[in-house]
């Protein structure tokens, strides 16, 4: 409950002042502004192109009201970025994409330090779209299909 009770010079510190005007409100939700440094895309292990940030990911994930025992399935997920704040939030994720060179990952290339490209087969993986929920701590998900 907030009250108005003026805050005429005179009377600020007045005791026994009347408020006259009343306002009740229920508190909804507290911001979560934090979780935006948490998953920040500087911080990901993996990305690609297609990747979407913290921001938006996480909004989506709001307005798809994820939570335990739902599931989110992105058919356009590429790094996962909406599939991380959906598993975050408690849902079951499951993601596909067209370029399965983006789903299967990334090998480091021995010729260039520092430069990734995209691993032939599975066994030459060395970073993908998993190690982001490895990365987090969350749940991987379900499956990932081209």
């Amino acid at each position: 409950a907030l009250e108005d009770v003026g805050s005429p010079p005179h009377t600020a510190h007045a005791k026994g002042l009347v408020p006259h005007r009343r306002w009740f409100a229920r508190e909804i939700a507290l911001g979560q502004r934090h979780l935006l440094d948490h998953y920040d895309l500087k911080k990901r292990q993996y990305l690609c192109s297609t990747s979407m940030t913290a921001e938006l990911s996480f909004l989506v994930a709001n307005f798809a009201h994820c939570r335990p025992g739902t599931l989110m399935l992105d058919p356009f997920c590429g790094s996962a970025s909406l599939l991380i704040s959906a598993a975050h939030f408690g849902s079951y994720t499951l993601g596909g994409d067209i370029d399965i060179r983006v789903i299967r990952g990334k090998e480091l290339d021995k010729a260039m330090p520092g430069h990734c490209r995209f691993a032939r087969t599975l066994k030459d993986v060395e970073v993908g779209p998993i190690n982001n929920f490895r990365q987090y701590g969350l749940t991987p998900p379900l499956d990932l299909v081209r």
